[in-house]
């Protein structure tokens, strides 16, 4: 004998959880790039993030702290100081990010890092960011340096806003670069780009004067907050869009 069983159907405050707690699980919560960045910091821990690469932090690390200490040695006038301070400003950043990746490369370490559980766009962004916090933090201490014990000859507000908008500028060029050209030699477009126009302007000795002198210090910090901007966009492109390296 075949029974049926009354199906009890949901009143209209069950079916409103419902369609609730569907919406909630199934659609994609709102893309902040920060703070997914940040909960990857705290995941996978400062260590684990730069795990293997140490030595070439130490030898960013030197190599910029050489240069700084040419750039003081070199700099006569405040218009050869302020011009080679905003070239120097990147320098702790591209070597960062020039040196690990190429170690990755060369041990082999990049295939595995693209199997990992974490995103390596989005671990790449990490490292990026901590970057440039370092090389902020970095030229603000130099730049105020040179501003405050040297007397009235350096401005520190001048060099503090050259060397983050040289910066800033270089961060975004460099990851501009690598998007746009989608290769595994990108990453060393930037620096030879770089290395290329300060040859050239250290080498043009009759413009030189006549390149940063005219230019208002307000104007540089306008444009280091322009070029933060348009890097933390592309910082947000980076961690986010799907691309294929060649």
């Amino acid at each position: 004998m075949i029974q049926f069983r009354e199906t009890e159907f949901p009143d209209k405050t069950k079916k409103e959880q419902s369609i609730a707690f569907i919406v909630a699980n199934g659609v994609s919560p709102p893309r902040r790039p920060l703070r997914l960045l940040w909960q990857i910091l705290r995941t996978a821990g400062f260590y684990s993030i730069f795990f293997g690469v140490w030595d070439c932090m130490l030898l960013a690390l030197l190599l910029d702290g050489c240069l700084w200490a040419a750039v003081w040695a070199a700099a006569k006038e405040a218009t050869l100081l302020y011009l080679l301070v905003f070239l120097a400003s990147p320098l702790l950043y591209a070597l960062l990010h020039l040196l690990i990746v190429w170690k990755e490369r060369m041990a082999g370490m990049y295939p595995f890092l693209c199997v990992c559980r974490l995103s390596l766009s989005r671990l790449t962004a990490v490292r990026l960011l901590l970057y440039a916090g370092a090389s902020m933090l970095l030229s603000a201490v130099v730049s105020l340096y040179l501003g405050c014990f040297s007397g009235e000859t350096y401005s520190a507000p001048r060099l503090v806003s050259l060397s983050f908008t040289s910066l800033f500028f270089y961060a975004w060029i460099q990851m501009l670069m690598e998007w746009t050209w989608m290769n595994r030699l990108s990453f060393a477009a930037a620096p030879a780009l770089w290395t290329a126009v300060s040859l050239t302007l250290l080498t043009a000795r009759t413009y030189r004067p006549q390149i940063l002198d005219g230019i208002p210090t307000a104007v540089f910090l306008v444009c280091a907050g322009v070029f933060a901007l348009l890097y933390l966009k592309m910082i947000r492109t980076y961690s986010f869009e799907i691309r294929q390296i060649s």
